[in-house]
């Protein structure tokens, strides 16, 4: 995937995780499109991955939004029949409740209870599929990948 310069499976000085989400239904109001950057803190000890946006993005979905990470990166697949099976076969938790405040330079930052491996393999999510929903309702779908 990232060709014969990618030797290892963790970024190169520390860079982060970014999901492009574009939207399921671009006729509804929600964003047609829309940028999730994930940083895990500095320790592992702190145990949180930090998921942030342009602010500017939320507001057409508000600030609560919800996240599920797939076994799998095929967008073509059934979103529905995935997250299960991540659950169930790592120790990941699928699905999460993302809650946005307006942080610093016109961002919005969300806290994960847990923290993600943000590297390619195994409990990895780089390269699995994301899907955002509000209210329920599914607003799109991306894939992680090197910021």
């Amino acid at each position: 995937m990232c060709g014969s310069t990618c030797t290892t499976s963790t970024p190169r000085n520390g860079a982060g995780a970014i999901a492009i989400i574009h939207s399921s239904a671009p006729t509804t109001a929600a964003a047609k499109q829309l940028r999730l950057f994930f940083t895990n803190a500095a320790t592992p000890i702190t145990g949180f991955t930090q998921v942030s946006t342009d602010a500017q993005s939320l507001a057409a979905t508000g600030p609560y939004l919800g996240l599920s990470i797939h076994c799998h990166g095929d967008l073509a697949a059934s979103p529905s029949s995935s997250t299960s099976s991540l659950a169930s076969s790592t120790s990941q938790v699928a699905n999460h409740a993302l809650e946005f405040v307006h942080g610093e330079g016109g961002m919005a930052v969300a806290e994960l209870r847990q923290r993600l491996e943000l590297s390619v393999g195994g409990e990895g999510v780089i390269g699995r599929m994301v899907s955002v929903s509000c209210s329920g309702v599914e607003v799109g779908n991306g894939v992680v990948g090197w910021n």
